[in-house]
């Protein structure tokens, strides 16, 4: 079993990115949810983007706690979206419908090189 990683960064758009590495599983999937709070609390309209690159493993209550992250998004009206799914984490997505759901970025959401150039209208 690879040990679990899970962090947060911020874009500069203030979408917050949930990082989750090795295995998400009965025993971290508890962290993961931990994170997930924080995420929600910390992110601006831009959103909430998961970074599943890293994942080794994935099981069913890594899954719901997947599934937890989007629906505790969607409460608070944050966009969701699932990013570089590794090939164990998007087997599992796509057999449980959730890659359909979801939809699956190819690339890892980055932070951007340089500051914004273009000023968004508020009001």
């Amino acid at each position: 079993m690879d040990r679990a990683d899970t962090r947060l960064s911020r874009r500069h758009d203030g979408t917050v990115i949930i990082h989750a590495r090795g295995d998400i599983d009965v025993v971290s999937a508890p962290r993961l949810r931990a994170v997930i709070a924080d995420a929600v609390e910390q992110a601006g309209e831009a959103g909430i983007a998961v970074d599943l690159s890293g994942v080794v493993f994935i099981d069913s209550v890594g899954v719901a706690a997947l599934v937890t992250a989007f629906k505790t998004a969607r409460a608070a009206g944050l966009p969701f979206t699932v990013a570089a799914a590794s090939p164990p984490a998007t087997r599992l997505l796509r057999m449980t419908g959730l890659a359909r759901l979801w939809g699956l970025a190819d690339d890892p959401p980055a932070a951007p090189t340089g500051p914004r150039t273009a000023l968004t209208p508020v009001g």
